[in-house]
């Protein structure tokens, strides 16, 4: 474990030390500050989602544990592609609460669905905002892409629970699991809300990167279609931690809209480094301060 705090410490010297380097290099530009003022909505985002995991789980997770399993998801995203590093979750939980991995996945499921829900409503927002400018056809494949996944979602969320009894297979998967729970609407309308949280402030983070960072003023509906863009860039992705199609997405709308390539390319890297810091710390702080407890643990049961 000290191998891998030392690991962590050197990708974040050099990760701070490339953005002192680029503010040295480009006085018009602060990053710095972008980085430190981002940290703050990057907190909200990391504490809804560790309170919706934890409310999903009918509160049988603490909410430490929903927060460090999230931190590690997303950590995660930087080895593997479409949020794969989610699958990791249940066993984390399993290992760490006693949490049934069955469940666990089940959890995880639910919580794509509502990430697509809100990214749907959000992609439905910045089309009907930006006017012509979304007759940009990957944009508009991947919105409708992302639109059937959160309509096919709800559906199994809001339908399925109540033919479970219907379908032999799936009463039997419920006999034994009971993975199937039928929501009400005040359940509902608390997820919802929490996503549209969540998304809101996962919004603000690039807001207010991009601001801090003094480089050309956009308009609301602008970063608004950068973040949307940007995040279809960094979920429909096949590359490990969505490498390329993620920075491209944010240098093609960024150029798009008149900033000059170099700076673009720079904010990408920037950015990427700004909403990892907090999840890849905590993250790290997880990996070592749990192994010790489920070390504790094994030799408990062992004695």
């Amino acid at each position: 474990m000290s191998i891998l705090r030392v690991v962590v410490a050197l990708l974040a010297a050099a990760g701070i030390g490339w953005l002192v380097y680029w503010d040295i290099e480009n006085p018009q530009v602060s990053f710095i500050s972008s980085f430190f003022a981002a940290q703050i909505p990057s907190v909200a985002v990391l504490v809804l989602l560790g309170w919706r995991t934890r409310y999903l789980s009918n509160l049988f997770l603490s909410f430490k544990t929903a927060v460090y399993g999230n931190a590690l998801a997303v950590a995660g995203t930087l080895f593997l592609p479409a949020r794969l590093g989610d699958l990791g979750k249940p066993l984390y939980f399993k290992a760490l609460s006693g949490f049934p991995a069955s469940k666990g996945l089940v959890l995880v499921i639910e919580e794509r669905i509502w990430d697509f829900v809100g990214l749907a409503m959000l992609a439905i927002l910045t089309l009907y905002l930006i006017g012509e400018q979304a007759e940009s056809a990957a944009l508009l494949t991947a919105s409708y892409v992302t639109m059937t996944i959160a309509v096919v979602g709800l559906f199994c969320i809001l339908v399925l629970p109540r033919l479970v009894t219907h379908i032999p297979f799936l009463a039997s998967l419920e006999a034994k699991y009971e993975l199937f729970g039928v929501k009400s609407t005040k359940q509902i309308l608390t997820l919802l809300v929490s996503s549209l949280l969540i998304w809101t402030a996962s919004l603000a983070i690039l807001i207010i990167a991009y601001h801090f960072t003094g480089l050309p003023e956009l308009r609301f509906a602008q970063l608004l279609f950068l973040f949307v863009a940007s995040t279809l860039g960094l979920v429909i992705s096949v590359t490990p931690g969505s490498i390329g199609t993620y920075e491209g997405a944010i240098v093609a709308v960024l150029v798009g809209f008149d900033v000059s390539w170099d700076s673009a390319l720079a904010f990408a890297i920037g950015f990427r480094l700004t909403w990892l810091a907090l999840p890849v710390a905590l993250a790290t702080y997880a990996v070592v301060a749990d192994a010790k407890l489920l070390a504790l643990i094994k030799s408990y049961k062992a004695s």
